[in-house]
């Protein structure tokens, strides 16, 4: 019997070392899982609150002005917090003109290391 336990012993020794790095990784993405997630969560306001100044409103006759006081508003209202007005933009291509909406986000993760993400919008204005 104690022949067939040290066998058992024998075959599991590196088994604690697998786990502790399993464990390990486990720990990593879910850190960057909960640093990174309200970050998109304000993105997806940013865009509803964008697709709902075009859907209420008379989008030809606006200024930029006027989207970005609506957008300060309801981003104001929804706590969201770093995004700058200034990171909507009107650009026309041709005939068409389109509101772009980009902007980048740091998120520090470890010490000095740091997560960038970037979103890049475009809605049609007319």
């Amino acid at each position: 019997m104690n022949k067939l336990h040290m066998n058992l012993a024998r075959q599991q020794r590196g088994s604690v070392y697998g786990v502790g790095v399993m464990l390990a990784m486990f720990g990593v993405i879910l850190a960057m899982t909960l640093k990174l997630a309200p970050v998109y969560m304000d993105h997806a306001i940013v865009v509803d609150t964008m697709e709902d100044i075009f859907a209420k409103n008379d989008i030809k006759l606006m200024s930029m002005t006027d989207i970005r006081a609506g957008m300060v508003k309801t981003l104001a209202v929804n706590s969201v917090e770093g995004f700058e007005v200034d990171n909507i933009q009107r650009v026309k291509e041709g005939s068409l003109e389109f509101v772009d909406v980009n902007y980048e986000t740091r998120v520090p993760l470890f010490f000095n290391i740091e997560a960038v993400v970037v979103f890049k919008n475009r809605f049609n204005k007319f």
